[in-house]
């Protein structure tokens, strides 16, 4: 599935860890992204679409807070999505998470995998606006809700993250012996 604003996470551990933005630096919500007007692309913050207002000026937790897309197009247009990819690679997103079940691993957005997915195709090439959609979970991104588990586990330990399991341990059938633990 697509992870949508769950990945605005994702999208500003890479600004930070790239120094491009600080937590209390402040990014003004324009309600519609300009950078790329002449080439007709300009994405919007849901709350102008919706609306008709923006979030006005937000730092780093009150733009996840409110979900402020505009935000997060901003930082994206600041990185490559090389770059963002690594970092989303890193959390676990589009990885396997270790669970004991066959596990489809999903795929993050970058030109490897629009070109896979698009492959001999003229929409195989990989866009700018590609990676803007990508800061907010869009694009091509698919993760598994495993994946997504794993994710947020490691966000909230402060980027550790553990094998994800469904077993935690076989005893036998009288519960005497403890045949395996996890």
């Amino acid at each position: 599935y697509p992870p949508g604003s769950t990945y605005k996470m994702c999208t500003l551990i890479a600004a930070m860890e790239k120094g491009l933005v600080t937590p209390d630096e402040i990014i003004k919500d324009g309600g519609i992204y300009l950078e790329y007007k002449e080439d007709y692309f300009t994405p919007t913050c849901l709350v102008w679409s919706n609306y008709g207002y923006t979030h006005g000026d937000l730092v780093a937790w009150q733009a996840l807070m409110v979900s402020c897309n505009y935000y997060f197009y901003y930082l994206a247009d600041k990185m490559s999505i090389s770059y963002t990819d690594s970092i989303a690679k890193g959390l676990g997103l589009g990885e396997a998470t270790g669970v004991e079940l066959y596990e489809y691993l999903g795929y993050r957005a970058n030109p490897a995998t629009k070109a896979k997915l698009f492959a001999g195709t003229e929409s195989a090439n990989w866009y700018y606006a590609d990676g803007i959609m990508n800061s907010i979970g869009q694009s091509y991104n698919s993760f598994t809700p495993m994946q997504m588990a794993s994710y947020t586990m490691g966000l909230a330990n402060q980027g550790t993250r553990y094998k994800a399991t469904f077993l935690n341990r076989v005893v036998s059938a009288d519960y005497r012996n403890l045949l395996f633990e996890n």
